[in-house]
């Protein structure tokens, strides 16, 4: 999702810093629908969480252990992984019309 914002405010000149920021002014702009933005800010939200926990366990890294999780986290693991790649196909789909 960070990347998705970054290069989508760049392609529309939107000075926004930071994803929250980035995918809040898309959606303001009229550049990602409201609900889209939402949930894409609920899965960065969600990943940076489980990074965040990941770092500061013993032995920390960036490394997160999908068998380590619980079933609720499991599965909204993979629905964050889902909306990622849901944007990254958005961002192929615009680059392709843009032509680039």
């Amino acid at each position: 999702s960070a990347g998705f914002a970054r290069a989508q405010a760049l392609a529309h000149g939107l000075a926004a810093t930071g994803t929250g920021e980035r995918l809040r002014a898309l959606a303001a702009a009229g550049r990602l629908p409201a609900a889209t933005a939402g949930e894409a800010l609920d899965c960065w939200r969600f990943l940076l969480g489980l990074r965040l926990a990941a770092r500061t366990s013993p032995g920390g890294g960036d490394h997160i252990d999908p068998a380590a999780l619980g079933g609720w986290e499991r599965a909204q693991l993979k629905r964050a992984l889902a909306g990622i790649d849901a944007l990254r196909e958005r961002l192929r789909s615009d680059l392709a019309r843009a032509g680039a």
